[in-house]
């Protein structure tokens, strides 16, 4: 969890930011980006990075407002993937820890 602006170098699992997410050169991230409350992504540079899992991004005011339209922004070249990886999503979903799935009282 990153609350404020967040540079990609890499890695797996869950990644919540509440700010903007920028991504240079070859980073490559298995698993679930959310991009909270901002709403903006930067993909710069050239690069070979791979992105498998899955990606939202939602702009909006935490306290007061309603959703806006997000930005993702790219620029420069290279063979970056992006791509949508059930596997990938499963995976970093998982690594939440148990879940509740119901509850009885006697």
């Amino acid at each position: 969890f990153v609350d404020g602006d967040c540079t990609l170098d890499g890695g797996a699992g869950t990644l919540i930011v509440t700010g903007t997410l920028t991504m240079n050169g070859n980073p490559s991230f298995e698993g679930l980006i959310l991009v909270l409350g901002d709403g903006i992504v930067n993909r710069n540079g050239a690069g070979n990075g791979t992105y498998l899992g899955a990606m939202a991004v939602a702009r909006f005011n935490p306290t007061s407002g309603p959703f806006l339209a997000p930005s993702f922004f790219t620029d420069g070249d290279g063979t970056s993937l992006m791509q949508f990886d059930s596997d990938a999503l499963r995976r970093a979903l998982n690594l939440t820890g148990p879940r509740a799935m119901g509850i009885r009282e006697f």
